[in-house]
């Protein structure tokens, strides 16, 4: 949806979500592809809870 030309507000409303998760949600789908493989590969310990964190820190 947000790369058929959507933006976060109406992804929100279509979801019934905050536009706060759409950001985090948005966070993690772009992650550094070096920090996903380091945490597919088992470099990075992780968990989900965190796992917004480790997207934030770029």
């Amino acid at each position: 949806m947000y790369e058929q030309g959507g933006d976060v507000d109406s992804i929100g409303r279509a979801e019934h979500v905050a536009l706060r998760h759409v950001y985090r949600c948005l966070e993690v789908a772009y992650m550094n592809p070096t920090k996903v493989n380091k945490i597919l590969s088992g470099k990075l310990k992780t968990n989900v809870n965190d796992l917004y964190k480790v997207a934030k820190e770029g």
